[in-house]
């Protein structure tokens, strides 16, 4: 099949797989007209969290899953990067108990074909490099009362120039919060336009 999008790099977060709100049509249209050298899979692609409250994973949901795989084997660059949703992949212990639940075996079996990452460094050309990361880890209210937001918390994108005018001009510790203290913490790795 002929792909009318070609792109060096695709990004997607927060998709979702195993809960009943995923639009996974309109990600298998997008999937199904793109090509792309690398695919960053941005957290949250699984809901794990969502599942174990109430399974759901019906078989649109494993064929996108297979589509991430299939790519991968057809040499494209897969980059799984974990979220706050598909967080057990983080834990190789809670990962391994999960999979013993004869419902979550055949999921986690598949997702053993990628490697787990917290983060990324991609380098573009025009902009240097610039740090892949779901964000959920500087999330204090993920990260205090987790499980109770089954439902989703989503990831934001935001430019760095963005974040710095809030850091700035927002002076509410509430809004401040949710800001990733990452790039706070280290000025000096990345560059702000």
């Amino acid at each position: 099949m002929e792909h009318n999008n070609q792109y060096k790099s695709v990004f997607l977060s927060d998709i979702h797989l195993g809960f009943n709100g995923c639009s996974v049509e309109k990600l298998e249209h997008f999937m199904d007209s793109m090509s792309c050298d690398n695919l960053f899979l941005v957290g949250d692609i699984v809901d794990l969290w969502a599942m174990k409250d109430k399974f759901y994973w019906p078989s649109s949901h494993q064929k996108m899953l297979q589509k991430f795989i299939n790519l991968k084997n057809k040499g494209v660059n897969v980059f799984f990067i974990t979220g706050n949703h598909d967080d057990p992949a983080r834990s190789k212990a809670e990962f391994e108990d999960l999979k013993k639940d004869e419902r979550f075996t055949k999921i986690c079996t598949d997702l053993e074909n990628f490697e787990f990452i917290d983060d990324y460094d991609y380098e573009t050309i025009k902009h240097g490099k610039i740090l892949v990361i779901h964000g959920d880890q500087y999330d204090v209210v993920t990260n205090v009362v987790k499980p109770s937001f089954s439902q989703g918390i989503d990831v934001q994108i935001f430019k760095f120039s963005l974040l710095k005018w809030v850091e700035e001009n927002i002076k509410d510790q509430v809004v401040q919060e949710h800001v990733s203290i990452f790039f706070y913490e280290n000025p000096n790795k990345y560059k702000t336009y």
